[in-house]
């Protein structure tokens, strides 16, 4: 991706935007920011408002200030479907499915990311998709969705089943039910494929492995998981989640 941004082209900035990401996926928070950053201003500079809007769009999927900026992700919405940009769209819907899960709102994100989810399907943005199918899944264990209901959902997404990011949720749904030993291997399952794809911890995977390990009672195992979890979150410079997740260490 980074050569890529060399090769002369007007369409760089899609190049910047989907760094950021790969940036943001392998933990260097402050790189991303700095790109979309700069990707916006040049694109205001340059009178750019597409452009602008797509990458302060971006921004906002994983800034911590994110919540005070749902009128930007309306409003971006508005102007891209006025222009009938059904990526822009796509991405303005990703922007308030985040925004609604930053305040707790899971149904409403639930509902954002499923438009997004259609756009994606519709517009053959594989990235896009897979990514709002792996939020949407996320949503059933934190949602409003009943654990036997969501389970049957997540059985529904028959390409995704080995998914690490499939696997974690389900394994946190299995115990809710109470069904430990098979949340555990579930668990460790999507452990070691996430290690086997990506090369690197993920915090959600800590995340999971505590929750697993308050439900079945074994509270020396839950602080262990979810000590790790806020030292990978330190390390990358993320504050809020870390901040939730040491509230729970209290």
């Amino acid at each position: 991706l980074r050569r890529a941004r060399d090769l002369p082209s007007h369409r760089t900035w899609q190049f910047d935007l989907d760094l950021a990401t790969a940036l943001r996926i392998t933990g260097r928070i402050a790189e991303a920011d700095a790109l979309l950053g700069a990707t916006a201003a040049e694109a205001a500079a340059r009178g750019d408002r597409r452009v602008e809007l797509h990458a302060r769009l971006a921004e906002l999927e994983f800034s911590e200030s994110a919540v005070s900026h749902h009128d930007l992700a309306e409003q971006a919405l508005r102007e891209f479907e006025q222009a009938d940009d059904e990526a822009g769209a796509m991405r303005a819907w990703v922007a308030i499915g985040a925004i609604e899960r930053s305040r707790c709102l899971f149904a409403e994100s639930a509902k954002a990311f499923e438009h997004a989810l259609l756009l994606a399907r519709k517009t053959g943005d594989e990235r896009v998709a897979n990514m709002t199918v792996f939020l949407l899944v996320y949503l059933l264990v934190w949602g409003p969705t009943p654990v036997v209901e969501a389970l049957r959902r997540i059985e529904g997404e028959e390409t995704y089943q080995e998914h690490p990011l499939i696997m974690s949720p389900r394994a946190q749904l299995e115990a809710m039910l109470g069904h430990i030993d098979e949340a555990r291997s579930l668990h460790a399952r999507a452990s070691g494929r996430w290690d086997e794809l990506v090369g690197h911890e993920h915090p959600a995977m800590w995340e999971a492995r505590y929750r697993i390990e308050k439900l079945a009672g074994d509270d020396v195992a839950a602080e262990q998981a979810v000590r790790r979890a806020c030292e990978i979150l330190a390390e990358r410079g993320e504050r809020p989640q870390r901040s939730t997740l040491t509230g729970e260490l209290a």
